[in-house]
């Protein structure tokens, strides 16, 4: 699957904003796979899971990172939901010589967005679990932090308290209820 990362600035930090699934044919597409697939071949990986990040630059691709690992923001279920599949099956069967052709076409368009808040102190409630109920894109809300827990303003991914997973199969519906939930986010705590 390839996966367009959108970043942003927040707290004087360069941090990941959301990240969008795209179709797997185009120009874009075809230029991203290609590369990656001769930097996996160069460093070696012929089989299972690799996670490659490029930076597409005026000159071309650049590499960022590559592994031989699942990505970390990897949720099955909506994995199935959008594609028809799952890493993590694919990953499996392919050890267990039983891998089927898979359907390379988008079913259903998925964005995962990253919270980020300014918000600080003490958690007393957190709203926005109810917020995100509101919105039928919303197929999975992952909640780093409890009432409790200590809040503090986002500088980095891992500092990021939510990560949400959002399906729907207009992408300009994703992107309207990305930017409302992520204003919505902005209070979502009471601290």
């Amino acid at each position: 699957e390839l996966r367009q990362y959108h970043k942003q600035t927040f707290n004087g930090r360069h941090l990941y904003d959301f990240e969008q699934l795209l179709d797997f044919s185009g120009d874009l597409q075809n230029t991203l796979t290609d590369y990656a697939k001769k930097v996996a071949a160069a460093v070696g990986i012929q089989y299972g899971p690799s996670h490659v990040e490029i930076i597409m630059t005026a000159s071309g691709p650049k590499l960022v990172e590559i592994a031989a690992r699942i990505s970390g923001a990897t949720n099955v279920e909506i994995s199935n939901q959008a594609l028809g599949y799952n890493v993590v099956d694919l990953t499996i069967d392919s050890y267990l010589s039983q891998i089927n052709t898979i359907n390379n076409k988008v079913i259903q368009r998925e964005l995962i967005i990253d919270i980020a808040t300014n918000q600080q102190g003490v958690i007393k409630a957190i709203p926005f679990k109810e917020t995100v109920k509101q919105y039928n894109s919303v197929k999975s809300a992952y909640f780093k932090v409890d009432i409790g827990d200590s809040l503090a303003p986002t500088v980095s991914l891992t500092t990021s308290p939510i990560k949400l997973h959002l399906l729907h199969q207009d992408i300009n519906q994703l992107l309207h209820d990305k930017d409302q939930l992520k204003h919505e986010a902005q209070q979502g705590f009471v601290v």
